[in-house]
């Protein structure tokens, strides 16, 4: 296996488990998934979900400023080819940061 391979593969398995810890209920713990999400990052900087969950983590500890600028920062990664959804995600953060002001 490729060294890009093997990234790629714990940037999947970092952003997984982070997901896990993303599931409501008693085992929810945003503190730990944003860890995870933020080690899928420097793994692989092309694999979006690693962004997805960093700023979801960020949401539900209330940093809408810290997950904004997640998303920004996989917008601007040229190693990402797909970023359809990132707009949309954008947008959705952007409209909760207004309403709490």
């Amino acid at each position: 296996m490729q060294r890009e391979q093997v990234q790629r593969l714990l940037a999947v398995c970092a952003s997984n488990c982070a997901a896990t810890y993303l599931l409501d209920g008693e085992g929810m713990d945003p503190q730990n998934a944003l860890r995870h999400a933020e080690a899928a990052e420097l793994f692989d900087k092309s694999y979006i979900k690693g962004y997805y969950r960093q700023a979801r983590a960020h949401e539900i500890l209330g940093n809408i400023d810290k997950a904004v600028a997640v998303l920004e920062r996989a917008r601007a990664c040229p190693d990402i080819a797909d970023k359809s959804g990132l707009e949309a995600q954008l947008g959705e953060l952007q409209e909760k940061k207004v309403s709490k002001e």
